[in-house]
């Protein structure tokens, strides 16, 4: 994640300055992500 956020701030600095919380990139949180046409709700909080 270092290295990301590193090139996004070198390259992108401009455009994500007032997007950012404080001067973090990240934040503590979770990501649900879902493939295809079978994930329903129920299966995604699972």
């Amino acid at each position: 994640k270092s290295v990301t956020s590193c090139r996004i701030r070198t390259h992108h600095w401009n455009e994500i300055k007032s997007k950012l919380w404080g001067n973090r990139f990240w934040t503590r949180s979770y990501c649900v992500l879902s493939v295809g046409d079978g994930a329903n709700t129920e299966t995604i909080k699972k």
